[in-house]
C-alpha cells in the first residue's frame, strides 16, 4: 500500500522542510555508484545472493553464515579483494578469509543495508533478469 498523504502529514506536523526532507531521503536510499566501497559492498551481496539462489535450486539451502562462508571461499570472492588491493582502492591487505567472514556476515545481517537488498540492484547470474524481491527476501 502506497499512502504518500500520510508521508507529506507527518512531515507536515514534524514541520520538516521539503528540501530537508528529500536531503534525507536521498541520502538514505540512493547508492552512490562511484563510490569504491559501496561497489564493494554491492559485489557482496551480489555474490552472496547468488550463493544463496544456487543454494535454493539444489535443495541445500541452510543457515546464512554457511553461505558467507561459501561465498569467501570461493575463488571469485579472492580474485575480487586482490584486485581491489593491486588497485589501491582499498586497503585490504592479505587476504584473511576469517576476517572477510566476520565482515561479509556482519554487514548482511546489519538492518541498517536492508535498503540495498532491493530487485533494481540484482540480477540472476548469466542474465539481465532482475531477481524479484520476494526471492531475496526469501534468501536475504
Amino acid at each position: 500500500m502506497k499512502d504518500y498523504k500520510a508521508v507529506i502529514e507527518y512531515l507536515k506536523k514534524m514541520e520538516v522542510d521539503p528540501k530537508d526532507a528529500m536531503e534525507t531521503l536521498k541520502k538514505a536510499l540512493e547508492i552512490n555508484p562511484t563510490n569504491p566501497r559501496t561497489k564493494w559492498k554491492m559485489k557482496r551481496f551480489e555474490m552472496y545472493l547468488h550463493q544463496r539462489i544456487h543454494e535454493d535450486k539444489a535443495g541445500l539451502l541452510g543457515k546464512k553464515t554457511d553461505t558467507v562462508r561459501r561465498v569467501i571461499a570461493h575463488k571469485q570472492f579472492k580474485i575480487e579483494c586482490d584486485r581491489l588491493d593491486r588497485l589501491g582502492i582499498m586497503s585490504i591487505g592479505k587476504f584473511d578469509p576469517e576476517l572477510e567472514f566476520h565482515k561479509l556476515n556482519k554487514l548482511i545481517s546489519d538492518p541498517r543495508q536492508y535498503p540495498y537488498f532491493k530487485s533494481k540492484f540484482f540480477r540472476y547470474p548469466q542474465s539481465d533478469k532482475k531477481i524479484p524481491q520476494d526471492v531475496i527476501d526469501k534468501l536475504r
